[in-house]
């Protein structure tokens, strides 16, 4: 009885670390998902409906490098979270 409580308290404790983690927890925040989730989706659909019908990939793998940079530069942790220009 003791290892399984003791399986159970460290599985626990497990949960709470991860759930501590601040991109877990920026990710579970209901702000965060007209501001992350759900351009990530959008682009990401747009990405998989698209990617066949470009006759070059590189174009599109050249715009996605460029967004990702101007994203990593133009950020800014303000009082609501996480913003990109």
């Amino acid at each position: 009885m003791s290892l399984c409580n003791n399986l159970w308290g460290f599985l626990n404790l497990a949960w709470l670390n991860f759930l501590a983690l601040p991109f877990v927890n920026y990710l579970d925040n209901k702000l965060s998902l007209e501001g992350a989730i759900l351009p990530f989706l959008i682009s990401l659909t747009l990405i998989i409906l698209f990617w066949r019908q470009v006759k070059d990939q590189r174009i599109i793998l050249g715009f996605l490098l460029f967004a990702v940079t101007m994203g990593l530069f133009t950020q800014y942790w303000g009082i609501t979270g996480l913003h990109l220009f």
